[in-house]
């Protein structure tokens, strides 16, 4: 279809193929998508007693992937490319170690207390949860992935 497309020189024919790709590509995602809801919905219902294999569905449904962990092999400090492994972990600790103190310095003193800017909660003393039930957490975690299955495709 898209080298007919490319080919056509005839703009009214042109036209109706896009037409066409749009339609074909539209009921193609449809189906694409009715399929992943009917695999993980029967994937669920079939392992619902297996916590191992629901979260493996989790994992699958939002692609979750284990960040690769990577060190830097080179920082530039003071105009100066460093790339010994023990000086760029001593840089980053000196560093990490003392913005503390740094960003505290930048503060200006008030005589305010936090409380001061916080308004809305003036008069809140106390919250309140209602209890769940495990079946409510179950339910909210199916319709959880139904919105995650629709949404993300």
């Amino acid at each position: 279809m898209y080298k007919k497309f490319c080919s056509t020189k005839n703009r009214e024919r042109k036209e109706k193929l896009f037409s066409d790709y749009k339609k074909y590509k539209n009921t193609l995602a449809n189906v694409l998508q009715q399929s992943k809801d009917t695999y993980y919905k029967s994937y669920f219902l079939d392992n619902k007693k297996n916590a191992v294999k629901i979260w493996q569905g989790i994992k699958q449904i939002i692609n979750f992937n284990p960040k690769v962990k990577c060190s830097p092999t080179s920082i530039l400090k003071n105009k100066e490319l460093i790339t010994n492994t023990k000086e760029i972990a001593e840089h980053f600790n000196e560093y990490f170690t003392s913005i503390a103190q740094t960003i505290d310095e930048k503060i200006i003193p008030t005589n305010k207390n936090y409380k001061d800017y916080i308004s809305d909660l003036k008069n809140v003393k106390t919250f309140a949860m209602n209890p769940v039930t495990p079946e409510e957490v179950r339910d909210y975690i199916l319709r959880l992935l139904v919105f995650i299955l629709y949404y993300s495709y």
